[in-house]
């Protein structure tokens, strides 16, 4: 019960507002005028033709590209990803394995080096309020499975194709 009213109040908060936001590519406008609201808990689905602007409008807002009118907000403790269509467009080192990919792209490195942060403030000054907000970062990493993310890495790549 008590978790359903919190979902029912998460369902308000705003996550992006996006408002009259424009973009002028070379020689035509993309998209001029568009306002767009994203609450927490709403599947959003950005859709059109092939040159439309969908890419450009998710690279606005990611920060890799800058509208040229309107305003954007992004709640503060939203976090937006972006897997770009070609894989030429990926800054990745050849090193890289899967699975610190896969924990950059959850936030789950971020998360890490908050909880080493956190350990290292603790171990020196176990204060309250650093122990509180210790312990913060600790519920959402274990919500998000940090301490084992490979079932979701396997479920991602099966449903891929990817062999592992």
């Amino acid at each position: 019960m008590e978790e359903r009213q919190e979902r029912r109040r998460d369902f308000g908060t705003m996550v992006a507002k996006i408002t009259e936001i424009g973009f002028v590519s070379y020689d035509h406008v993309l998209f001029a005028n568009l306002t767009l609201n994203i609450r927490r808990t709403e599947v959003t689905a950005i859709t059109g033709k092939s040159g439309s602007g969908k890419t450009v409008l998710l690279k606005i807002l990611t920060g890799q590209e800058n509208q040229q009118d309107g305003t954007i907000f992004i709640h503060p403790n939203t976090k937006i990803s972006f897997v770009p269509q070609e894989l030429d467009d990926i800054e990745i080192n050849k090193e890289t394995d899967i699975r610190h990919l896969f924990k950059d792209a959850r936030g789950l490195t971020e998360l890490e080096t908050k909880l080493s942060r956190y350990e290292e403030l603790i171990s020196k000054n176990p204060d309250e309020k650093t122990l509180s907000e210790f312990g913060d970062v600790l519920d959402q990493y274990q919500k998000m499975e940090g301490y084992n993310p490979e079932p979701e890495m396997e479920r991602i790549l099966v449903g891929l194709g990817v062999n592992k």
